[in-house]
């Protein structure tokens, strides 16, 4: 199973990119941090949804995702969309520092 980390900063942009995503999303750090997650990594569909949950947690602090794993879609660079278990972590508050942690939950190539 291929796992991932991403980090992201309160506006979105990833931080970090690490091996194990590059190998699961099909793109390279160099290529990806410094831009917006969800253009990347969340497939179109998704993209609202995650907007108004980030937007919510800026504003109440209060987790929906964070600290939990859920199963969701991601978007792999050559246009598929593959699914993976997620878990969420704060790993600094002040600048705000979210951490994802993907596993791919399929063996099928995208």
């Amino acid at each position: 199973m291929t796992t991932g980390t991403i980090s992201i900063n309160s506006a979105g942009v990833i931080t970090a990119f690490d091996p194990g995503a590059e190998d699961l999303l099909g793109r390279q750090a160099a290529e990806v941090v410094g831009r917006p997650m969800a253009d990347l990594v969340i497939p179109e569909p998704l993209r609202r949804a995650h907007e108004d949950g980030m937007a919510r947690f800026l504003r109440t602090r209060e987790p929906f995702l964070i600290g939990r794993t859920v199963e969701i879609a991601a978007l792999h660079s050559s246009g598929s969309v593959i699914p993976v278990e997620l878990s969420l972590r704060i790993d600094s508050e002040d600048p705000l520092l979210i951490t994802g942690v993907l596993r791919r939950i399929s063996s099928s190539a995208p």
